[in-house]
């Protein structure tokens, strides 16, 4: 079960992450009309894109790690699967 929360984070993180670094950047990439950048629209481009994947790489991981650690947390609740064992038995104390 962690496997899949680790999946679907990772998706929606990278997703996310894929976002908030091109919005992130392309505000810096359009503000450099001064003439002393002379950037043509690929550099723009380039720089805007490179910002999205390395917020998508973040994004990724971290959304890895949130989905997993949910599902694993979830998962010592339930009964079977991942509960923890108890300290005490009233047979056995």
């Amino acid at each position: 079960m962690s496997r899949a929360g680790a999946a679907f984070g990772s998706l929606i993180g990278g997703s996310v992450g894929f976002a908030a670094g091109y919005f992130a950047a392309s505000p810096i990439a359009h503000a450099t009309d001064d003439p002393r950048f002379p950037w043509d629209r690929q550099e723009r481009l380039n720089m805007e894109m490179n910002f999205a994947l390395v917020g998508a790489v973040i994004g990724s991981f971290a959304g890895a790690a949130v989905g997993a650690g949910s599902c694993t947390v979830k998962q010592i609740g339930t009964a079977g699967v991942g509960e923890l064992p108890r300290l005490s038995h009233p047979r056995f104390p």
